[in-house]
């Protein structure tokens, strides 16, 4: 088997290591709006009770509509200028928000109100994955008036990759609660090859549900933050890539150190006499005649260190 040159070794090695790159940076987020939707068109949202849920950029008749004042919304700090808009009574059915998506972590972001004439703005919310009640968020209005943009009400970002639905629900208490979506956002790998797949899960809420004692990621005026999944993701190919080009750069470095080095230099190989003194090899012991030793003759012995020459004892 051919050995790769010294100088293309590093080479192999970073072709062997760049896949480990590729995949430790293909986490992406995806938006989904409330109005638009995802546009890979992999997740879907559901409001329901239909007749309980208004687009609020369209809707003059809301308490809570768009405008100029601080007690209206300024559509320009709004993902794509469009929410939904909905309160929950006491007695009401159950107002929820339903989204199916395939990923490792989720982001719920919402406009949180304060101080608004005439205007519901407590919020009580609580969500659920897979049947399971994962978290909740509680804002009374602070003394303040106006609103708060892409307030982050929920975030979650141990999730198995696969296939979840998750539901907002508004309210669950003994308090109207106001409700303003604005989007979620899901970290999804994009090596992945899941598809969805299945009908969304049926949850009864139960008619009072316990809330824990924390509230909001944060605190109430909390507002976007980055998805931790992709600065994560980011990270480690950043590490892994920096110690790749420091194992090439030391490969190189050090196959041109054996290239550049010069070769052994040969001894010569010498032995000693009987004296102790060094003796070329060449010329080491003397011919003997052609003709023979006329003087060999019993008691005379051939000498060690040169075969063919007599001496006598």
């Amino acid at each position: 088997m051919l050995a790769a040159p010294p100088l293309l070794r590093p080479l192999l090695v970073l072709c062997l290591l760049l896949p480990i790159v590729l995949v430790s940076t293909a986490l992406v987020n995806i938006t989904i709006d409330d109005t638009d939707g995802d546009a890979s068109q992999d997740s879907t949202l559901t409001f329901s009770p239909v007749g309980f849920w208004a687009q609020g950029q369209d809707c003059p008749t809301c308490n809570v509509h768009s405008g100029n004042t601080t007690d209206t919304i300024d559509v320009s700090q709004v993902f794509d200028g469009t929410w939904h808009d909905s309160t929950f009574h006491p007695g009401d059915p159950d107002h929820t928000i339903t989204a199916s998506f395939i990923g490792t972590a989720v982001y719920v972001y919402n406009i949180i109100g304060n101080q608004i004439p005439s205007t519901i703005t407590f919020t009580n919310l609580t969500f659920w994955i897979n049947s399971d009640l994962v978290g909740s968020y509680v804002h009374p209005p602070e003394n303040t008036a106006g609103f708060e943009y892409g307030v982050l009400v929920y975030a979650n970002t141990s999730l198995p990759n696969g296939q979840h639905f998750l539901t907002i629900r508004a309210g669950g208490g003994p308090n109207a609660s106001l409700i303003l979506f604005d989007r979620l956002v899901y970290t999804q790998d994009s090596n992945s090859s899941l598809s969805p797949s299945g009908p969304s899960v049926s949850i009864s809420f139960p008619s009072s549900t316990p809330l824990p004692a924390t509230s909001a990621p944060a605190s109430g005026s909390s507002k976007s933050s980055p998805p931790i999944g992709a600065i994560v993701g980011g990270v480690v190919g950043g590490v892994v890539g920096l110690a790749i080009l420091g194992l090439v750069a030391f490969l190189v470095f050090r196959a041109q150190r054996q290239t550049a080095a010069p070769p052994p230099r040969r001894r010569s190989t010498r032995s000693s006499s009987a004296a102790g003194h060094s003796i070329p090899k060449a010329d080491r012991c003397p011919a003997l005649p052609s003709s023979g030793c006329p003087t060999c003759a019993s008691g005379v012995r051939a000498s060690g260190s040169c075969p063919g020459v007599l001496v006598r004892p």
